[in-house]
Parts: C-alpha cells; structure tokens; sequence
C-alpha cells in the first residue's frame, strides 16, 4: 500500500441546454438581438429565438459540459441569467431542460 487515497475523478459530461426566458412581454428583435450578441457570442453551440406559440418566451438552446444534470442546469440557468440581465430583459427564467443522450433532466418555475 502506497499510501495515496484513492479519488473518484468526475469526468464532464456534454449537455444539451434548452432554456426558456419569460419576459412578461412579447419579444422585441432588438431584445432578442441584444441578448444573442451578449449570450456566448463566440459559440456555435447557441440558437436563440422567440417562441412562435408564445411571443414573450425567449428561447436559447446551447451546449455546455458539467459533471451532472444539476451542474449542468445551475450553469445554464447563471448563463441565461447573465444574458438576459445584460440585454436589459424583465421577467425571468422560466425553464431549463438538460439533455445527454442517456436522458434529461427538468428544472421549471
């Protein structure tokens, strides 16, 4: 025996991030712009978008890597957050979906 204790490495995992921005009214192009140029401008992970059912969603998907499902959705939801701040956005967020492709997870208001 070495001595060394033995560590469990928690390796990153890729997740697929939908969320949902509820900005209490219908999205504007200049807001939705505004907040693509702020949300990981230099990532073509990212798709923003207004919801077509619902014009005051704003909608991201993005790819980011966490150990976990519940990383993966705390930093999606610090992500969002930061942008939507930035871009000057009211309401909040309203959903996030963290997908692999072993399964979800869901975190709703």
């Amino acid at each position: 025996m070495t001595g060394r204790a033995n560590a469990l490495i928690a390796w990153p995992i890729r997740f697929n991030i939908d969320g949902s921005w509820d900005c209490k009214v219908a999205v504007t192009p200049d807001a939705e712009s505004s907040f693509n140029h702020l949300f990981r401008p230099n990532d073509d992970s990212v798709c923003v978008w207004v919801d077509q059912k619902s014009p005051e969603i704003l909608r991201a998907s993005f790819d980011l890597d966490a150990v976990d499902y519940d990383e993966a959705i705390s930093r999606g939801l610090d992500e969002l957050r930061k942008a939507a701040t930035g871009a000057g956005l009211l309401g909040g967020p309203v959903r996030i979906i963290a997908m692999t492709d072993q399964g979800q997870a869901r975190w709703s208001v």
